[in-house]
């Protein structure tokens, strides 16, 4: 039986003389320590830490990093601390202390066996409540690297793994959906094969729902990181998990790298049957999707599907039906995609005159061969900073370039996250800049888009700075063009947070001037539109594949010829033409939540009809903008019935 140190000498007055001596036999006895005990600790020892001497703190550090109910108790009582209380610092130097020790989490792992352990464990490390008790004095980045650090330490201990850690390391990654990717993989996963190794086993042992999770958080991050230079790493890398039972149609769809689209659908364990018959189901739909629909077809047909799998497409009677329908369309793109697909289906017995091809990587599929790490860190590319010089009448908004250098969104990110009390406008400034340089790279942008967006949202003009609300809609109007699908989060914030009016009014300017961009209408000086000439050409997988159209009339003919042209052939001509249209492919996403928000009631008080006001303006603006449209009348009705509406309020456009 242990003997328990005699912590009734912590009662009453005591000094850091009798602290130390009590520390030091807690130390050295070993006993275990009840929930009274740890109190006792946290409540009478643990505000001398600063003044204990090094092999003290030592001792108490090493306690907590032992015990997980410990921990436990110091978070509870620092979150029940008045917020400016000066003790609250002196317990948070000692949690930030503990996380600097090696075994702490794999420590606590041991001692979590239970579900409801495990749940606290998760809810503690891996949800918010350490991370909320150590903020503002360590940012998420910093946390992040220091659980990664952990990770390492259980990673050394493979035996250990098991299908529990799965669960955890899913936590970890739920935690910042953007930095945690890049953490988890960047720098621990994706570094050698002995890391590699362990998140096989990792995933390899977790229950469904989460090996889905695990894996669509590596394919998110893959899809950043591959392109045509370093593809085979990626392959070997995704040849080696469990992807039959985790990745399907629907999480393919959601990439946006068709490089690593191809991989995964040439991959052996994918069966033909089933995902050409969903493929069939949405190619019948032809809806926003469509060519991305139409480039999975083509990799299927051209290197998964042999020629009595293609005879029997041709002869089903859902294709057929969905090739006639496609052909009666008046898009004359999707009727030149459904006469390629036919053409691949029926093994080119079908005769079709057309020079119009759909572009799919056409990868070289090598046998598989050792991963080289270090070549799947290349996919993200510096923007090449350059000087600025702009000036406008109306606001005059100009761009500073005393900021500190970013290049990279993540670090962006990092400093809105930062929690510091500096002015904001030159950050915001920073952004556009940022995303205007980011405008060949919409993968990047959208990829940290639904993490900047909430930030550029709710930022609050606490120095009470001059034209803070232009550049946050600048900041906004920048993230939106280069990434028309964040938008979607865009409204997600409008209609579900805890907004003020001027932030609500802010967002809506945002939505307005964007689609006016997208449409290729000129903002004027309410937007700035910084131009960066990089110095070495686009690499061949990072150029938009634009097409444009002609009809050209034969002399004696009544019939027009469909004639396919790359952009490229005018680029002698000068520059193209700045009123392109990109708004049409993502008007309906534009329109119909901001038509659908007013039909369901906005209730805003004493401000209620100055906003409904600018939000009538905005939605206008997106329904001139929509012009023209397949689903035009559609939206011209909506309209009508919202301008009832606003009219019987009052309200006038």
């Amino acid at each position: 039986m242990l003997d328990r140190p005699d912590l009734s000498l912590l009662h009453g007055e005591c000094d850091g003389q009798t602290v130390s001596r009590v520390v030091e036999e807690i130390a050295t006895s070993n006993a275990s320590l009840d929930i009274v005990a740890m109190m006792t600790i946290v409540k009478r020892v643990l505000p001398f830490f600063p003044s204990l001497n090094p092999n003290s703190r030592n001792h108490l550090t090493k306690m907590v990093s032992h015990s997980f109910p410990f921990l436990c108790q110091i978070v509870s009582f620092v979150r029940a601390m008045p917020g400016d209380q000066q003790e609250a610092r002196i317990y948070k130097e000692v949690l930030l202390e503990v996380l600097q020790n090696e075994n702490w989490l794999l420590n606590y792992i041991k001692q979590c066996k239970t579900k409801l352990e495990r749940g606290n464990l998760k809810s503690v490390i891996f949800g918010s409540k350490l991370f909320n008790v150590l903020a503002p004095d360590i940012n998420m980045l910093a946390y992040l690297e220091l659980l990664k650090t952990q990770w390492s330490v259980v990673f050394d201990r493979p035996f250990l793994v098991s299908s529990g850690y799965s669960d955890l390391l899913t936590s970890m990654l739920v935690l910042h959906s953007t930095l945690s990717p890049d953490v988890i993989f960047g720098q621990l996963v994706l570094t050698d094969d002995h890391h590699f190794e362990c998140f096989k086993l990792i995933v390899s042992g977790a229950k469904l729902f989460d090996q889905r999770r695990l894996i669509n958080f590596l394919l998110s991050y893959l899809q950043m990181h591959t392109n045509l230079k370093n593809y085979h790493n990626a392959l070997a890398v995704l040849e080696k998990l469990p992807l039959h039972k985790s990745v399907d149609l629907e999480m393919i769809l959601h990439l946006n790298s068709l490089i690593l689209q191809e991989l995964l659908l040439r991959l052996p364990p994918h069966e033909n049957p089933g995902l050409v018959l969903e493929l069939t189901r949405k190619f019948a739909d032809a809806q926003e999707e469509d060519e991305k629909i139409c480039q999975l077809l083509v990799i299927m047909l051209k290197h998964k599907m042999n020629s009595v799998e293609k005879g029997d497409l041709s002869r089903d009677p859902s294709f057929l039906d969905a090739v006639t329908k496609r052909l009666s369309s008046e898009d004359a793109a999707l009727r030149e995609r459904t006469m390629y697909v036919a053409k691949l289906v029926s093994d080119g017995e079908l005769k079709y005159e057309s020079d119009f091809v759909i572009v799919i990587p056409d990868l070289n599929l090598a046998p598989a061969h050792k991963i080289d790490y270090d070549a799947l860190k290349e996919g993200e590319a510096a923007v090449v900073r350059q000087p600025l010089s702009l000036s406008h009448d109306v606001v005059r908004l100009t761009l500073s370039d005393d900021a500190e250098p970013v290049v990279f969104l993540k670090d962006l990110i990092k400093k809105y996250e930062s929690n510091d009390k500096k002015q904001r406008v030159p950050l915001l400034q920073l952004t556009v800049k940022l995303l205007r340089q980011k405008k060949n790279f919409p993968l990047e942008v959208g990829y940290y888009s639904t993490t900047l967006l909430p930030q550029l949202a709710t930022l609050n003009n606490a120095q009470e700075e001059s034209q803070f609300e232009h550049w946050r809609i600048n900041a906004l109007v920048s993230l939106i063009v280069v990434t028309p699908e964040a938008v979607r989060t865009l409204q997600r914030i409008l209609f579900t947070s805890e907004l003020s009016l001027q932030q609500r009014m802010s967002l809506l300017s945002g939505l307005g001037l964007a689609a006016r961009e997208l449409r290729g209408e000129d903002n004027g000086s309410l937007v700035v539109k910084p131009e960066y000439d990089f110095p070495t050409r686009r690499l061949p997988w990072d150029k938009p594949t634009q097409n444009a159209i002609e009809r050209k009339s034969e002399p004696g003919s009544a019939l027009s010829q469909t004639v396919w042209r790359s952009k490229k052939l005018d680029k002698e001509a000068g520059p193209s033409n700045i009123n392109t249209n990109r708004f049409k492919k993502h008007a309906q996403t534009f329109f119909y939540p901001l038509a659908q928000g007013w039909f369901r009631g906005i209730q805003l008080g004493t401000y209620d009809k100055l906003f409904k006001t600018h939000y009538l303006k905005t939605l206008t603006i997106i329904y001139d903008c929509s012009y023209p449209h397949a689903e035009y009348e559609q939206m011209t009705e909506a309209m009508l019935q919202v301008t009832k509406q606003a009219l019987e309020q009052g309200i006038t456009p």
